[in-house]
């Protein structure tokens, strides 16, 4: 892989696509609702417990994020239901899960075709 200086490392791994850093900003006091959905890397990671999952929405729509074991088993599922368009930091709870390489996914259904993202969460103990 060739790594292009112009696309951060977010946009490499499926957040923000064709968006530029250049666009204008949002007037003070307001946040403007990002151009696609993004899913942010879980933090920490590694973790022991608490996991904290920002996701990016472009408008209103219901999400639910999964974690998935190595074998593609859903092993923890939390439904957030209808979430604005902007910002959000959604918690999981993964201290009962075994230590191991996880996919934490996050399914978005709303306006148009659902949309799925993916990042990788590592369990510790």
């Amino acid at each position: 892989m060739v790594w292009n200086h112009a696309v951060s490392p977010f946009d490499v791994y499926g957040a923000i696509l064709g968006g530029s850093s250049t666009e204008a900003a949002a007037p003070a006091g307001l946040e403007a609702p990002p151009a696609a959905f993004a899913l942010g890397a879980p933090r920490p990671n590694p973790s022991t417990g608490r996991v904290v999952v920002p996701l990016a929405l472009p408008a209103e729509a219901a999400v639910a994020l999964e974690v998935l074991d190595a074998l593609g088993r859903v092993v923890l599922t939390r439904d957030l239901g209808a979430v604005p368009a902007g910002g959000l930091e959604a918690d999981l709870d993964v201290s009962a899960l075994a230590p191991g390489v996880y996919v934490v996914r996050a399914v978005v259904s709303g306006p148009g075709a659902p949309a799925v993202r993916a990042r990788t969460l590592t369990v510790v103990r």
